[in-house]
């Protein structure tokens, strides 16, 4: 065997070993895409539900709010009646005063 075929053998082997590593390689990195697309079809998923909740828990504070809102049209429609009934009576309490024979205890 001449010093040629010797280093033609070595060459190959090397070439042979690339090719290996190579291939090992091109597999993991199949093997870490098809892992990186099931967590991104998970985390999307979680997504979708996380956001479903905020849409629900923003409805119930919207359902409050408006529930507050027509509360607070009734108050003003009985403080409106009773300023009408009693014209002459402070309109908040803490401005009011004892009406006359009241005794503070």
């Amino acid at each position: 065997m001449t010093a040629a075929e010797v280093a033609a053998l070595i060459a190959a082997a090397f070439w042979a070993l690339l090719v290996c590593v190579g291939v090992f390689v091109l597999f993991r990195l199949s093997r870490l895409l098809s892992e990186s697309s099931r967590l991104v079809a998970d985390l999307r998923e979680r997504g979708d539900v996380l956001l479903q909740r905020a849409e629900v828990a923003v409805d119930g504070a919207q359902a409050a709010v408006d529930r507050a809102d027509r509360q607070l049209e009734k108050t003003q429609s009985v403080t409106a009646s009773m300023d009408s009934w009693a014209p002459g009576w402070p309109s908040s309490p803490a401005r009011s005063r004892p009406w006359p024979g009241w005794a503070a205890r």
